[in-house]
């Protein structure tokens, strides 16, 4: 087998199947990477389901003119066995081979080209060459002449079973069921959904701002923050107390307390799900917008983006406000000493420091916050905080 020199290498930071397909077009030459990245994102939006998914792999590879071969040829070690079947052949072939790898679960792919007498490796490279020996895990084969010439026909199942009827989960004072999903698909898509629904957009609008950040894996952290940061949404570290983080029951009370203009809420729920939290119009808290209840989990890092801008205060203003005025020192019972920095008829803005700038209602700091040099402090707040 030759290699061919020219050929750009399929690295193994791409270590997504749907980044090493992608790849394996843009080096065969039948796609570039950005054509093939779009055409695989609307595969993705019309399935309603992850761009990773093997259904849109497949789904992909097939407009592209590929054909999956039958799982016979799965499972062996080594490209020559295929490789041997294809010197009877003399069509031109464009054979892509999906390899198990030890370096990632995502696999790593290769693309051959048969010219007819010789199989050329267009993933040129030793890093390539690593994967020559690894276990066949899927194979797909492209002719020139559009013939389907497959060594081994992959046999089509159609398997009929009970449809599994699944109850939609009734609302609650802290959840309320969010689905988004076009083809109503429950899958691993919590992130499309968060976004969804922090930003009020539908899932195909989310899945197409997600894949702007130009990678295939869209529900990985640095494309789900990077979108956030870029879109306004402002990073909150867990909220504490009693040294735990809140479950999230008590972080949507907390919400209801903290914000009173509809902020979008995108939140880190449990330790592998994300979810959005949004003002229910219906009765005006807010609630975990998902499509299954999972107000209990407990709530990290959130994301929270204001509906309207923060006023600009200048630095020697210091004009009293009513009860309160800009340059107070208060003491909130989660976030410690603050300084306020705006004053409304209705809110109270305080920068927590490290703990951010946050604006709170002016009744509720008068009634569960302190402020400094006064020994006063409501009897709810002791007995809210203990």
């Amino acid at each position: 087998m030759k290699e061919n020199k020219e050929k750009s290498i399929v690295k193994t930071e791409h270590k997504s199947c749907a980044s090493l397909m992608l790849q394996c077009l843009n080096d065969a030459g039948i796609a570039d990477r950005q054509s093939g990245f779009d055409h695989h994102i609307n595969n993705s939006k019309s399935m309603g389901l992850m761009p990773d998914d093997m259904r849109v792999i497949r789904k992909t590879m097939s407009d592209y003119g590929f054909v999956m071969q039958g799982s016979r040829l799965e499972g062996i070690s080594g490209v020559e066995h295929v490789l041997s079947k294809l010197r009877d052949a003399d069509v031109p072939t464009t054979i892509f081979i999906d390899m198990d790898s030890y370096y990632h679960a995502g696999g790593y792919m290769l693309a051959l080209r048969y010219d007819g007498k010789d199989c050329h490796l267009l993933c040129a490279g030793a890093e390539a060459k690593l994967f020559m020996n690894h276990t066949i895990k899927h194979i797909w084969m492209r002719w020139d002449d559009g013939i389907d010439r497959s060594l081994c026909l992959r046999k089509t199942v159609n398997r009929r079973s009970a449809v599994k009827e699944e109850k939609t989960p009734e609302d609650t004072e802290y959840y309320h069921y969010f689905q988004p999903n076009p083809c109503g698909n429950n899958i691993g898509d919590c992130v499309v959904r968060g976004i969804s629904g922090a930003m009020n957009i539908t899932w195909n609008e989310a899945l197409e701002y997600l894949s702007t950040a130009g990678s295939t894996t869209v529900n990985s952290n640095d494309v789900y923050q990077r979108l956030l940061e870029r879109e306004g949404f402002v990073r909150h570290k867990p909220m504490m107390q009693g040294g735990h983080r809140l479950s999230g029951q008590a972080f949507c009370n907390e919400m209801d307390h903290l914000y009173h203009n509809g902020e979008r809420i995108f939140a880190h729920v449990g330790r592998s799900h994300v979810a959005a939290v949004v003002l229910d119009g219906s009765d005006s808290k807010y609630k975990i917008f998902d499509s299954w209840d999972s107000s209990e989990r407990l709530i990290g890092e959130y994301w929270v983006k204001s509906v309207e801008k923060p006023k600009e205060i200048p630095a020697v203003e210091n004009k009293d406000r009513g009860s309160f005025a800009i340059g107070d020192t208060i003491y909130h019972p989660s976030f410690k000493e603050g300084i306020v920095v705006d004053v409304t008829s209705k809110a109270v803005t305080v920068d927590f420091g490290i703990n951010s700038i946050r604006r709170l209602g002016k009744r509720w700091v008068i009634e569960y916050c302190k402020r400094k040099g006064s020994d006063h402090v409501s009897e709810k707040g002791v007995n809210r905080y203990g």
